[in-house]
């Protein structure tokens, strides 16, 4: 339904030029800024009100920034400001730029144009935010960040056509898709198609594109189209571009089947082509009954370029639809160009498997998947294309480089793609020397030095048999400073059991408190995780948690999993005891019957916060004040402790504290609360939205508040 909506959305809006945005007052746009945190932004100087602040979200370090303030600051009008709620997104146009935006997704599309970011869009107290970059970058905007005024510029990019992106100081976006671009000196043509499968029977939409060596768009051009299969059937045999460049054809295919699409501008001289997989049922793998196992094998992507790996996954079940452990499969290619990491694999406890495959050249490889007593082995096609010639750019852009994984949650032992693209003064960074690194030693990259292609881009694959969270580090070899990060979730890898009715997932729950040793009155965070049957993160489970003693107070003791399957729930003891707290799951059925976790409260507690240094206050106290974590998602509680000492160190009891927040997003125990008999409070603090925050801490109420020491936290 979505994708059938986005194909009316680009046939409207590229064809029929059925949006146009005049700017109200007939100015052109020169500057607008977006200060972070504030309401208010200003465009070509005029200061204009927003009913919602800008934040950042990391770790992306991306500024969002409310849709429809956003698209009027750029002279969008209003009608063309639009979230459409039946197809989950928003959409921008002007009247030569259409951009579709989706929330928790991080390609979009502009112009029929597949494009992938480095963050995604949030949907947050009943409104969408969008990152101002690619939103700016769009609409033939650069959007740079301005340090000392904590604001987000945007200003006109010089010589680059609406539609085609600006530029950003340390960033760059990156295309996607299948398209194999082919350049000579004078043109450009690209075939891009609106999904990379599709289900047999379905139509597909795909958009030529025919761009100048001046990267402007050529209009009515023939470009002729035709596929490599007898099976698929086109709209037409050929298309005309329009005053953008751009023209539209669908195809279809009623056989299950990898195919390739070819472009051709017989009068240019130019050709173009694309891979697209049609799948039984929707599915994107290759699925067959074999013998006394059900076998499913598909690939991280079917039309990668060349070197670029692709990640092949082999699921095994048996015939009661579990998974099968330890069945022994072999996978061959009938191409000498494909090398794989290993020909041979044994299934895990989830009955998967996974094989790394990589070709340096251009290449249709067919994958063959035999072995477990199968009566017809399994095959795969994977086309590798041919890396596009550099070409000449006469618009300068800022360095910058970009990382983008796979997947971003991952099975133990499951290996994820990492793509690195590099950008130089005028396009892509080649030959560009490139340092990788991890915070993990379990995840560390095989080669740590790289070096990008003709296209800036790089490629390296990893592999983590650990639970954990891993930061992966790249930069450019001769500039440390121009770097990116990305993080990924290796959850495990639990069994795909199922109950006797084979419809019941089994899910996996885990508690983790913040700290397991507590000084007495401590506030400790329960942080809870579920995962399902895959290992992937499971939201709306509910989860029920009771302690062991009386004498703990709980925020909550039933929550429910938000859409990272995570929840939390705030523990405190005044006694001195070990608590041992057990989870259950409510309405889903979990690997074990229920899961505990210990924390014990005692007179010093076994973590040691990093406290602030410690500011004299009036009244001669010597105030210092810690937090148990400086970064977490949004919605993960903190907990803030404060220390009170007269002027002979000794704790200081019964004195008066106020802590206030520079967010009114943030929600606080108390804003006020005196030292217990050890000279410490704690307040627990938590944020729903991704931001930068400070929390204040001081003497007296918020009457007569006197600010002595600061914290920051980020939420992300």
């Amino acid at each position: 339904m979505v994708a059938q909506k986005i194909l009316t959305i680009i046939l409207a809006c590229l064809l029929l030029n059925i949006f146009f945005s005049p700017a109200a007052s007939g100015d052109t746009i020169s500057g607008v800024e977006f200060v972070l945190g504030k309401t208010n932004y200003t465009v070509n100087g005029q200061s204009y009100q927003m009913d919602a602040a800008t934040f950042i979200k990391m770790p992306e370090n991306r500024v969002f920034v409310p849709l429809r303030f956003l698209g009027l600051a750029l002279g969008l009008s209003k009608n063309n400001i639009t979230w459409d709620q039946a197809g989950n997104m928003a959409i921008l146009s002007s009247s030569n730029v259409s951009a579709i935006f989706q929330p928790d997704k991080n390609d979009y599309i502009v112009n029929g144009r597949h494009l992938t970011m480095d963050t995604t869009p949030v949907v947050a107290q009943g409104r969408i935010y969008l990152p101002a970059r690619y939103v700016a970058n769009a609409f033939g905007y650069n959007a740079t960040w301005d340090g000392k005024k904590q604001a987000v510029i945007i200003t006109p990019a010089k010589a680059v056509p609406p539609g085609t992106g600006g530029t950003q100081t340390g960033d760059n976006g990156q295309t996607t898709g299948t398209s194999v671009p082919a350049t000579t000196n004078q043109y450009r043509l690209q075939l891009q198609p609106v999904s990379n499968t599709a289900a047999t029977g379905q139509n597909l939409a795909l958009v030529v594109s025919l761009t100048n060596s001046g990267n402007q768009p050529v209009n009515g051009a023939t470009v002729n189209v035709s596929c490599n299969s007898g099976n698929v059937q086109l709209s037409a045999g050929s298309v005309t571009t329009n005053s953008q460049g751009l023209g539209l054809i669908s195809a279809t295919d009623a056989a299950a089947e990898n195919v390739i699409i070819t472009a051709t501008v017989p009068a240019l001289g130019v050709t173009a082509n694309t891979a697209v997989q049609w799948t039984s049922g929707g599915v994107t793998t290759n699925t067959n009954t074999t013998g006394n196992y059900y076998l499913q094998f598909n690939a991280t992507t079917a039309s990668p370029v060349a070197g670029q790996p692709v990640v092949l996954t082999v699921t095994a079940t048996n015939s009661a639809g579990n998974p099968a452990q330890g069945v022994i499969l072999n996978v061959t290619s009938n191409s000498a160009g494909a090398v794989l990491n290993t020909g041979t694999v044994t299934t895990n406890a989830q009955g998967q498997a996974f094989v790394v495959a990589t070709d340096n050249n251009q290449d249709n490889v067919t994958f063959t998947l035999s072995g477990a007593g199968a009566s017809q082995p399994q095959t795969l096609n994977v086309y590798w294309a041919p890396v596009a010639p550099l070409q000449s750019s006469y618009v300068q852009t800022t360095p910058g480089i970009s990382i983008i994984p796979s997947t971003t949650t991952a099975a133990t032992g499951q290996p994820v793609v990492f793509t690195i693209t590099a950008t130089g003064n005028y396009g892509p960074a080649v030959n560009q020397p490139i340092s990788v690194s991890s915070t993990s030693p379990g995840a560390a990259p095989g080669s740590t030095a790289l070096t990008t292609n003709s296209q800036g881009q790089a490629f390296f694959t990893v592999t983590d048999n650990n639970i954990e969270n891993v930061v992966f580090i790249t930069h450019m070899a001769n500039n440390a400073a121009i770097m990116a990060t990305a993080t990924v979730s290796w959850v495990g890898a639990y069994a795909q059991q199922t109950t006797a009715n084979n419809n019941t997932p089994i899910y996996s729950l885990q508690i983790r408190p913040s700290t397991n040793a507590a000084v007495a009155g401590q506030p400790v965070v329960l942080s809870i995780t579920v995962t399902d049957s895959s290992g992937k993160l499971a939201s709306g489970i509910g989860v029920n948690v009771v302690s062991s003693s009386n004498g703990v107070s709980m925020n909550n003791s039933f929550v429910t999993t938000n859409s990272q399957g995570q929840a939390y729930i705030t523990a405190w003891d005044n006694n001195y005891e070990t608590v041992t707290f057990t989870g259950n799951l409510v309405n889903a059925t979990s690997r074990a019957p229920s899961v505990a976790a210990s924390v014990q409260w005692g007179a010093q507690g076994g973590s040691t916060y990093a406290y602030s240094t410690p500011t004299v206050t009036a009244g001669g106290y010597y105030l210092s004040a810690a937090i148990s974590a400086s970064g977490v998602p949004a919605g993960q509680p903190v907990v803030l402790a404060v220390k009170a000492t007269n002027g002979n160190g000794a704790p200081a009891s019964g004195v008066a504290f106020s802590i206030t927040s520079n967010s009114s997003n943030v929600q606080l125990t108390q804003s006020s609360s005196v030292t217990n008999s050890q000279g410490m409070l704690f307040v627990v603090a938590t944020d729903n939205l991704a931001e930068n925050v400070t929390l204040n801490v001081g003497l007296g109420n918020a009457g007569s508040f006197i600010p002595a020491t600061s914290l920051s936290v980020r939420w992300y």
